[in-house]
């Protein structure tokens, strides 16, 4: 048996992915940006540009990913349900 019930898997799960998503992300975006702002580049200076700001990208988007997705996720399925429920009755 699992020692946590299925709604509280449920709310770890939707707090949990979004930020992790945010370590594929994230590298992502900074390399797509950066092909964007200078297209001329090395191959080696993209790689330089993504590490030197993906801690601190990481750690934005991760908090805005927990704030917006998380929790405004976890809200929305709350009311989402509630209100489905009181429809039904």
């Amino acid at each position: 048996a699992l020692p946590l019930s299925m709604a509280a898997l449920t709310v770890a799960v939707q707090m949990l992915m979004p930020p992790l998503m945010e370590l594929v992300n994230t590298p992502l975006h900074l390399l797509a940006l950066d092909i964007y702002a200078v297209p001329e580049r090395s191959a080696a200076k993209r790689l330089a540009f993504v590490i030197s700001r993906f801690q601190t990208s990481l750690a934005v988007r991760m908090g805005r990913a927990v704030s917006s997705f998380g929790i405004g996720g976890v809200g929305n399925r709350i009311i989402g349900t509630a209100l489905r429920r009181a429809l039904i009755r």
